[in-house]
């Protein structure tokens, strides 16, 4: 009895075993003698390319990192204002350039900028003289950079001067028309002229914010720091 009670309990979990697998084990893999759900070969991995269970695979992550630094150019490259952003523009001209060969170039679409030296009102225009400097990406003067020249700007209608005060940064976007022979001091100098329809008077650069020392406060002596005593102490080097 005892006997055919133990055949049947090993039939039974044989068949339970035949029709049951453990997580991760292969049917065609060996198994432990010792424990029949524990495999005796090495693990299988993951595919190359796949993510182990629970992480992300080199495939999964690609489209994220291209996207990241697709942000991160962008974010570094200037963003050039709307009045002035202007596709025409892109091949580079400077104003010594023009000075040089003129006629070259009369009709070619330039964007200049630098700071504004004086502005005077005609009758139907108003011509603006500009300090012509290198711009950054974003179209503003390069701040430190040589000068290139002078060169007007010109605008139809009025523009007051109070708004365009000298050393003012500027950029303006136009065409070439021609050159303006004009006396500074007893040189004449010959100044490219542009037809300006789009212009960008860039905003004046805000002051750097002061802090108070580490000694200011009310609940500091007004005499205590390194060249002074301990508060209530006046046996510095300045006070005796």
């Amino acid at each position: 009895m005892r006997t055919t009670l133990r055949r049947f309990r090993l039939d039974w979990l044989g068949q339970f075993l035949s029709q049951t697998q453990a997580p991760g084990l292969d049917p065609q893999q060996p198994v432990s003698p010792s424990n029949p759900l524990q495999p005796t070969g090495p693990e299988p991995g993951p595919e190359p390319g796949t993510a182990p269970e629970g992480g992300y695979g080199l495939r999964a992550v690609a489209p994220a990192l291209v996207l990241v630094l697709v942000g991160a150019l962008v974010g570094c490259a200037g963003t050039i204002p709307e009045p002035i952003r202007d596709p025409g523009t892109t091949t580079p001209l400077g104003v010594s350039e023009v000075q040089a060969d003129p006629n070259r170039h009369i009709g070619v679409r330039v964007r200049w900028g630098g700071t504004i030296i004086a502005v005077t009102n005609r009758e139907r225009s108003t011509q603006i003289e500009v300090l012509a400097r290198a711009l950054d990406r974003d179209g503003a003067p390069r701040s430190g950079s040589s000068a290139d020249g002078r060169f007007i700007a010109e605008v139809a209608g009025f523009l007051d001067p109070a708004e365009y005060p000298k050393d003012r940064e500027l950029t303006v976007v136009g065409i070439i028309t021609g050159v303006e022979t004009r006396a500074v001091g007893d040189y004449p100098y010959v100044y490219p002229v542009v037809q300006a329809d789009a212009r960008y008077l860039w905003p004046e650069p805000q002051p750097a914010p002061v802090y108070p020392g580490p000694w200011f406060g009310p609940w500091y002596d007004p005499w205590w720091g390194p060249w002074y005593g301990p508060p209530g102490f006046r046996g510095g080097p300045w006070y005796w």
